[in-house]
This record gives C-alpha cells, sequence and structure tokens, in this order.
C-alpha cells in the first residue's frame, strides 16, 4: 500500500511533462489549420469550397475551446455561421452551435450552453442525423448533470444510448454508459454505477481505445471505493494513471490524483491526500477545470478542518466559494458556506456563523426543480429558431425569384410572387403558431393577471396577500420505492400522479405553484381574494387522499396546510418562475413534515377557519423545526 501512495505522489512532476507535450501538440493541429485557412478565397462561391472552409472553421474553434482559448475561438465561431446559413449547410450551422455549448460548458456557463446544445438537436435531428443528434443528447444530459439536474440529464443519456446502440456507435455507446454511471454514482447508487463502468470499459477494450480505457479503469476504481473497497479501487486508479500518462491525457492525471486523494484521507493518511489534493488543484487550474477546481478546494478545506489548520481551510473555503458563484455551482457554493459557518463557529465569530449558515440553509433550500422556468426558455429558444428559419426562406425565395426573372422576365416574376406569397405565408402561420405556444405555456406557469403584467410591461411587481392557505404535499419513503422502479417507470408514476393533482387544484380553484421533486405546492387566495380559501384548500387534499387510495398508487403522501400572509410574484429577468415566500410557506412545510401517510395535518391557523365544516382531531404541541412548539390538527376523512 505504501508503494502505491508514493506512486501517485510522484504524478505532479509527471503531470507538467504531459501537459507541455499535449499543448505542443495541439498547437501543433491548430498551427496547421490555420495554414489551410489561408489558402481559401472568401470571394469563391463554390459551395464544395465553402463547406471544406466551415470544416475547417469549426474543427479549429473546437480544438482552441479544449485548449482553453475560449475568446480566439470564438473569433473563429463567428465566421461559420453567416457562410454556412449563406449556402443551407446544415452540417456546418449544427457543429457551430455545438462548439459554441461547448465553449460555454467549458467556461461554466450553463444556461447558454443548454440553448446553443438544443439549437444544434433540433437541426441534427430535422436533418436526419442520428450521430449528431445523439451527441447532443449527450452534451444536454452533462450540463443537466452539471447543473444537479439528475432526472433530465438521465433522461437525455438515454435518449443517446438508444441512438448510439441503433446506430452501431461503440464508442458512443461507451461513453453513454460512463455518463449513466456519473449519474447513478451521484445518487449513491453504487451498484448500477458499477455495472455502467464495467460495460463502458468492455467496450473499449474491444475496439482498442486507450482513452476510453484509462476513463473506465478510472471509473471503475471510483466505483469500487463508494462499495468500501479501496483496495480494488486504488488498483483500478493505478492502471488508469498508468494509460493516462502514455497517451499525455492531463485531466486524467489530475482525476487520478483527486481520486487517490479521496482514498488516502479516507485511510488516515492526510499528509498524502493533501499532497494529491495540491497536484490535482495545480492541473486543474492549469488546464482551467473550474468544476474540478471547485472539488479540490471542497477536499482540501474540510480535510484541513480536520487537522485543525483553520486558516488554510478558510483560504481554500473562500476561494472555492469565488469559483462556485463564477460557474452558478450551487452545491459548492452550499458546501463552502457550511464550512466557513464551521470555521467562524470554531473562532468563535457567532454573528458571522450565522449569517454564514444562513447562506448554506437557503442554498439547500434553493436546489429545487426549475422544470417550468426551462420549459419557457425552451420555448423562446423555438420561437426564435421558427423565426430565424421563417426568415431563411423568405431569403431563399427572393434568390429563386431573381434567377427565375433571368429566364423569363413575365413568367418568371409571376411564379416568383406567388413563392414570394407563399413563403410569406408559411412565416407568419410559423410565428403565430409560436406564439401561439409560447402564450400557452406562460398561462400554464404563471397566473393570467401576471402573466399579462409581464407581457405589458417586461416585470411583474411582487405582491402581498394577506389570507391564504397553502398546501404542501410529500411521497411517503419516496427513496426507497424508487430504488425499486426503472427510471421510466419513475417519472411515469410521478407524471400520473401529478397530473391527478393538477386536475384536482383545477376543481378547486387552487393555483398551482411548482414541483419539488417529489412534492407539490398550491395555493388558493391569491391572486383574487377567496372568502373559502382554507374550506378549498381541505376539499382538494381530501379529494388527493381519496386518489391516492382508490388508484392502486405506488405512494402515500403527507399532505400539510397552512394559512397566513405570503408575498408572490416572480424575479430576475431570466426563466420567470412564480413563487411564494414567507413564513406562511414554511410553517406549511413543517406541517407537510410532520404528517403521517394519507393524512391531512393542519395547523392551527388553518383550523380557526375551517372547524365549522370538517371534524378534526387534535393532536397537541408537536416540535417542528425552527418553530418550536405548534398546535397541529388531523382531518377526518
Amino acid at each position: 500500500m505504501k508503494k502505491l501512495i508514493v506512486f501517485f505522489l510522484l504524478v505532479l512532476g509527471i503531470s507538467a511533462t504531459c501537459e507541455a507535450q499535449k499543448r505542443k501538440q495541439g498547437q501543433a493541429l491548430i498551427d496547421s489549420l490555420q495554414a489551410d485557412l489561408k489558402q481559401y478565397d472568401n470571394k469563391r462561391t463554390s459551395s464544395q469550397n465553402d463547406t471544406t472552409q466551415i470544416n475547417t472553421l469549426n474543427t479549429l474553434t473546437f480544438e482552441l475551446a479544449n485548449t482553453g482559448n475560449f475568446e480566439q475561438a470564438k473569433q473563429y465561431a463567428s465566421l461559420v455561421l453567416p457562410i454556412a446559413e449563406k449556402i443551407d449547410y446544415k452540417k456546418g450551422i449544427a457543429k457551430y452551435y455545438n462548439n459554441i455549448g461547448v465553449i460555454n460548458m467549458l467556461k461554466g456557463d450553463y444556461t447558454d450552453a443548454l440553448n446553443h446544445f438544443s439549437i444544434a438537436l433540433k437541426i441534427r435531428e430535422e436533418s436526419g442525423d442520428k450521430k449528431g443528434t445523439a451527441a447532443c443528447y449527450a452534451n444536454i444530459g452533462q450540463v443537466e448533470m452539471y447543473k444537479g439536474n439528475y432526472l433530465d440529464a438521465l433522461k437525455n443519456q438515454l435518449s443517446s444510448l438508444k441512438i448510439r446502440e441503433e446506430i452501431g456507435d461503440k464508442k458512443g455507446v461507451a461513453n453513454c454508459h460512463n455518463s449513466l454511471g456519473i449519474l447513478y454514482e451521484k445518487q449513491n447508487d453504487a451498484p448500477h454505477s458499477l455495472k455502467s463502468y464495467l460495460a463502458a470499459l468492455k467496450i473499449c477494450e474491444e475496439i482498442g481505445d486507450k482513452q476510453g480505457v484509462a476513463i473506465g479503469y478510472s471509473n471503475v476504481g471510483i466505483a469500487y471505493v463508494n462499495q468500501g473497497n479501496d483496495t480494488d479501487g486504488l488498483k483500478n486508479y493505478s492502471k488508469a494513471l498508468k494509460i493516462f500518462e502514455e497517451i499525455g491525457n492531463i485531466r486524467g492525471i489530475a482525476n487520478c490524483n483527486l481520486n487517490a486523494g479521496v482514498i488516502l484521507e479516507k485511510q488516515g493518511n492526510f499528509k498524502a491526500a493533501s499532497q494529491n489534493y495540491l497536484a490535482a488543484l495545480k492541473i486543474n487550474k492549469e488546464i482551467g477545470d473550474k468544476q474540478n477546481i471547485v472539488e479540490c478546494y471542497n477536499s482540501l478545506g474540510f480535510m484541513n478542518v480536520k487537522l485543525k489548520k483553520y486558516t488554510e481551510a478558510k483560504t481554500q473555503f473562500s476561494e472555492g466559494l469565488f469559483i462556485s458563484k463564477t460557474i452558478g455551482a450551487k452545491n459548492g457554493i452550499r458546501n463552502f458556506y457550511q464550512g466557513l459557518s464551521k470555521l467562524d463557529s470554531i473562532d468563535g465569530n457567532w454573528k458571522s456563523a450565522y449569517l454564514n449558515h444562513k447562506l448554506y440553509t437557503l442554498y439547500s433550500d434553493s436546489l429545487l426543480n426549475e422544470d417550468n422556468s426551462k420549459k419557457l426558455t425552451q420555448t423562446t429558444m423555438q420561437y426564435e429558431f421558427d423565426k430565424k428559419q421563417a426568415q431563411n426562406e423568405v431569403l431563399a425565395a427572393e434568390e429563386i425569384k431573381r434567377q427565375q426573372n433571368i429566364r423569363n422576365f413575365i413568367l418568371a416574376g409571376l411564379l416568383g410572387v406567388l413563392v414570394f406569397l407563399g413563403i410569406v405565408i408559411k412565416q407568419r402561420n410559423t410565428v403565430k403558431k409560436a406564439q401561439q405556444r409560447s402564450e400557452t405555456l406562460l398561462l400554464n406557469i404563471l397566473p393570467a393577471e401576471v402573466a399579462e403584467e409581464l407581457k405589458q410591461t417586461g416585470g411583474a411587481v411582487a405582491k402581498q396577500f394577506n389570507n391564504v392557505t397553502v398546501l404542501f404535499t410529500d411521497f411517503v419513503n419516496f427513496t426507497g420505492i424508487s430504488e425499486q422502479l426503472s427510471p421510466t417507470e419513475l417519472v411515469a408514476e410521478i407524471h400520473r400522479n401529478f397530473t391527478a393533482f393538477d386536475d384536482i387544484m383545477e376543481k378547486h380553484g387552487l393555483e398551482k405553484i411548482k414541483t419539488i421533486g417529489d412534492a407539490y405546492l398550491a395555493v388558493c387566495g391569491l391572486p383574487h381574494d377567496t372568502a373559502d380559501h382554507a374550506q378549498r384548500v381541505v376539499n382538494a387534499a381530501k379529494d388527493i387522499v381519496v386518489f391516492m387510495e382508490n388508484n392502486r398508487n405506488k405512494f402515500q403522501v403527507r399532505i400539510g396546510i397552512n394559512s397566513g400572509t405570503v408575498v408572490a410574484g416572480i424575479v430576475g429577468v431570466k426563466k420567470y418562475a412564480y413563487d411564494i415566500w414567507g413564513d406562511t410557506v414554511n410553517t406549511a412545510a413543517r406541517m407537510e413534515q410532520h404528517s403521517e401517510a394519507n393524512k391531512i395535518n393542519i395547523s392551527e391557523t388553518t383550523y380557526a377557519l375551517v372547524k365549522d365544516n370538517f371534524t378534526c382531531e387534535y393532536r397537541g404541541k408537536v416540535e417542528a423545526k425552527n418553530k418550536g412548539m405548534i398546535d397541529m390538527y388531523f382531518v377526518n376523512s
């Protein structure tokens, strides 16, 4: 074991040499591509020359992005779109959007990355490019994973895997298995994670993909460690590291350092672990991998807390927090605030400890499902894309009209006018349909009054509502039951239940706010005052219980209800989402947490409003987190 630890400690010296080699090779390819560009005359109209130029520009963009030269990559990318659109070269256009997505993903700008990958996906699907379509699904899945949206990530990776299996893309299939393994790993499903990694490793060995084999060994090592098998974990890291060194893969060497550090720290060898973490940090800083820089600072900081090196830990938490904020890594932000709060408590700086703990709690609570806002963004992008396509069709029609006029002015003119009018009508219909889709989705996400205010003014003022009732639901033992279902079955079951809940909300006049994982939030009494808001919510809750009990449901539900004052509105200027805030909402959540299977738990405030309408059972005072003792009541069925 000691010999193996030393082997990992030598990585730092090796990595600098490998990086120099890789940069030299990468620069040689970039220089060659730049030389190729000089032979193209921009004035030529030959589409063959244009497509060759576009392909060269796209390849050069991708290589520059991988070496961290993002600004130069964007400069070359900007030359692609005008040429590709002029000759309607779909493959080149799709590759352009994909490259911009890759640049944004590597920079940590996940929102723009998703938008560009989505446009590339649509183009490749329409042009029948199955391999490109599969790659887009994989890229989108990667970004969703970085954002912590594991269910969306899983859905996209499975879509990619299905296509790649159909077309026999073995390397792509291996990549999908690796991505699925990472997703299972992040959800603490070690057996499925190991199974996916082994499947990827087997394929890469069959096709002789050295880099894929190295990645496979590294990932298998992770899976073994997660199962508590550190010995096999280190053996696989050793195999991976040897191949990474042979091929000069700096990122792989850094990851091996980081993973080895985790094992060494777990074994209590903090000095060796620290050296591995620092080696990984140095390499990741050199290649600009911000996501892994955050991981390194997180590991170093919390390990130094164990070693009582509080000054070093604080520096690492602070630097990690700064980088996490620049890339929007909410998990990282949350962890660093937790670490800073712990250090402030040790120093006796109680005010700062409280503020950091409060921010830690805030980010923990904010890691919620953003499906509604994401759907709105996707619809907006779809609308813009359709509009752009319609404009391109108009330009194409004008070109046809000009050519026909040369041969026969009168006949060509008449035909051109007819074609032009047809295109204009099609454009109007396309834009109108896109507007209708956006309008429908907007009304599904926001109350009608808020949606109208948003369209008229570009924003919506948050308002206070003094007499509302809030409903929270959550599935009992969701994690345990979900492990017994396939991903497809799980999503279908959640969709079936929440669709029924939506119908019940509409029946009783409640406003659905959002879903948060397996939780459901709704309210009555806004945006219009409703005198019987409490009674409506209790009746809706009773209908939910009846549905859950009478439909052979795989889940049982806990329901919590509270009445009072809330603030409601939308915040920010992107990804609009209507939400409610206030102590009333927090108390409703506590009511749900202290409810029981297929039971409706209400607060004293709600009980006072419905006691003449429903038979309730007093539960006494119950201790609720951050609330103290609260009077609670069960509504009898």
